[in-house]
């Protein structure tokens, strides 16, 4: 029996680590963080490399790395957690990163004023599963979250973050699916843009508010998609664009409200014979035009189905190049 006790206590101890960490470390299991780790004088790839399927506890302390181009960097892992860390870098930097990792979370952790604030990347030949941030500052970033996962199975899960004050786009995501439902807590208020988004097969938007989230330029700009699907969402009181949704095979815009924006809603086509349909779309106060339709070139939209009895569209509605 003492042996059997004995032989798990050493199991168990060898699941996390508590040690102080020296900069440029590679880490492949568990660790806990008992102090800051200041990389000042360091000038490395990145403070920190996290590898395998681990778990980085930051215990509220900070990786301060001001002459890297990452703070903390995880590559080839299965799920890799951070949680509980402040990283600190520079305006070019990017905080945290996941390269080719299956799953990266990011737990109540924070990263601000550097270049990217969490960023996912996997090349078209990685099966992901997803990247998920939840209760984190990543405010007054150029880019909050960035995600380039073009075979990602499943759409990034965002929530109770601050992506406030955002210089570029608050999220900037290319996956195969995307979906947004919801503010879920999470804050765009103060960016330059909000969402800048791709699916190879859908984006999805649903029971979205940006209308009083005082985001200065276009609001939600989705190019390069297969189905485009926004229902129950309100956009506008901006300079800008609402929504601007540019070369999507299939676009269906249903019970969405656009006012008082340069533009409401504008969906233009180059290279693909764009499908659209809208309905129940209001749109009031919008500068130029509540509703734009245009194609480029010789490519034209598929179908137009937009009757504007079912929509309450008080601006203009040009559809042009058709």
């Amino acid at each position: 029996m003492n042996r059997m006790v004995l032989g798990l206590s050493l199991l168990f101890t060898g699941l996390s680590s508590s040690f102080a960490l020296e900069c440029g470390q590679v880490l492949n299991e568990t660790t806990v963080m008992t102090e800051d780790l200041d990389c000042s004088n360091y000038q490395g790839y990145s403070a920190l490399k996290l590898t395998g399927e681990m778990t980085l506890r930051g215990n509220g302390f900070k990786v301060i790395s001001p002459n890297t181009s990452v703070g903390v960097y995880a590559e080839y892992g299965g799920k890799v957690k951070v949680v509980d860390l402040e990283v600190q870098g520079n305006a070019q930097s990017v905080g945290i990163v996941g390269y080719r990792v299956e799953k990266l979370v990011v737990k109540r952790s924070k990263v601000s004023d550097v270049r990217i604030g969490v960023d996912f990347y996997a090349e078209e030949d990685f099966n992901c599963d997803r990247l998920k941030v939840v209760e984190s500052d990543l405010s007054s970033n150029q880019y909050g979250i960035k995600v380039f996962s073009p075979n990602c199975e499943y759409a990034p899960n965002i929530k109770d973050t601050d992506l406030s004050f955002s210089k570029e786009y608050a999220l900037n995501i290319k996956a195969r699916k995307v979906r947004i439902t919801g503010l879920k807590s999470n804050i765009f208020d103060g960016s330059k843009r909000g969402l800048l988004l791709s699916g190879s097969e859908i984006v999805a938007i649903k029971d979205l508010e940006l209308a009083d989230s005082a985001i200065e330029g276009t609001q939600a700009f989705i190019y390069d998609s297969g189905k485009v699907n926004i229902r129950r969402s309100q956009f506008g009181n901006n300079l800008s664009e609402g929504i601007h949704i540019y070369d999507a095979a299939q676009v269906r815009i249903t019970n969405v409200e656009v006012a008082n924006s340069d533009v409401g809603i504008k969906v233009a086509t180059e290279k693909v014979a764009t499908d659209f349909k809208g309905r129940s779309i209001s749109s009031a106060g919008n500068t130029t035009a509540g509703v734009i339709l245009t194609s480029y070139g010789d490519i034209k939209f598929s179908e137009i189905n937009f009757k504007e009895r079912r929509n309450d569209i008080q601006d203009t509605v040009n559809i042009a190049n058709q």
